[in-house]
């Protein structure tokens, strides 16, 4: 049997102050516009790049790059 699959890959996803309540939330139809979102749900697979953890701790991270202010 011989299957095909249809793999979308994104890049940088960031999460801000501005939009992480629609991350936590799971509103994906706030995030990206409809065409985007229609992509990534034709996907079997979808992967993207985020730009700045998720957690829910009080540490510092050495990047170089303040993204507390986002």
């Amino acid at each position: 049997m011989n299957s095909v699959y249809r793999i979308i890959i994104g890049g940088d996803i960031l999460p801000s102050k501005k939009n992480i309540k629609l991350f936590e939330s799971g509103e994906v139809s706030s995030l990206y516009v409809e065409d985007i979102r229609n992509l990534f749900h034709s996907a079997d697979f979808s992967i993207v790049n985020l730009e700045r953890p998720l957690i829910n701790a009080n540490i510092h991270i050495a990047s170089g790059f303040d993204m507390t202010e986002l």
